[in-house]
């Protein structure tokens, strides 16, 4: 693999605005310090995921937390489409040391806190988690920011960037080899035994339990777009005892969770 450089040169100004981070964060942009990490791709330890196109994620923890203030590095692989959002999906599925609250309630798209802790060093609360795309304020929410293969994001919990090293995140797992995305569980949509709502579009909510191997579907019908979170709503809205689920096929538990993907039939 070829080795790319990254150098993280960032001088702060008051224009950035709200677009990656509520207005309530705007204060902490009020700084012209530059700061610079550098670090190489080959030497990140901690590979998620699969796939040929590859991103670093760099989360630094810089309000003077209580073990000191420090910066973590992870790789991804990934293919397909993804938002910076998806790179951190892909690191905390894997990584249970790493954990991140999201908020999108009532239109609102932006990170609230992202929390580390392996025992010895803690990465705490943060006031801004504002992030660079390529060096560069991003333009989006994490949720809605296109990522391209060999793309960097760096996150400041402080929105100050003040940090001058960072140092690449263990295998939490002390597995030489990165580990791979959980195995497709499959089922065809005549297959399900119960859905719920009424449209023209159909989709299918899917729990999977890793012990033992076993995941469970339900179907949903709905004519405009509509979030998760409705679904799930929509299914336990109705008693348990009359609502039956489907026992997907093919399950095989290559990860904290397995999926499934489903086929018209």
């Amino acid at each position: 693999m070829v080795k790319k450089l990254l150098t993280i040169t960032l001088g702060l100004a008051m224009a950035f605005g709200a677009l990656a981070q509520p207005s309530s964060h705007t204060d902490n942009q009020k700084s012209g310090r530059t700061k610079d990490i550098t670090f190489w791709e080959g030497d990140i330890e901690f590979w998620v995921g699969t796939g040929s196109n590859t991103s670093m994620v760099i989360i630094a923890w810089d309000e003077n937390t209580p073990g000191g203030d420090f910066a973590l590095v992870w790789g991804v692989r990934w293919s397909g489409n993804v938002t910076a959002l998806s790179l951190l999906d892909s690191i905390v599925a894997y990584d249970s040391r790493l954990t991140y609250t999201f908020l999108t309630a009532q239109g609102a798209n932006y990170m609230d806190d992202i929390l580390y802790d392996d025992g010895a060093l803690v990465g705490p609360s943060g006031s801004g988690w504002c992030y660079l795309h390529n060096n560069a304020w991003a333009q989006n929410p994490y949720n809605m920011e296109s990522i391209e293969d060999g793309d960097i994001i760096e996150i400041s919990s402080s929105c100050m960037f003040t940090l001058t090293e960072a140092t690449a995140a263990t295998n939490p797992n002390n597995d030489p080899n990165p580990p791979v995305n959980p195995v497709d569980a499959t089922i065809a949509h005549s297959e399900i035994l119960y859905w719920v709502g009424e449209g023209s579009n159909e989709a299918l909510f899917i729990v999977s339990y890793a012990q033992p191997d076993t995941a469970f579907a339900w179907g949903y019908r709905t004519t405009p777009r509509t979030e998760a979170t409705s679904t799930l709503h929509s299914i336990t809205a109705t008693p348990s005892h009359s609502r039956p689920s489907t026992p997907c096929a093919d399950i095989t538990s290559g990860g904290p969770t397995s999926t499934a993907s489903a086929s018209r039939a």
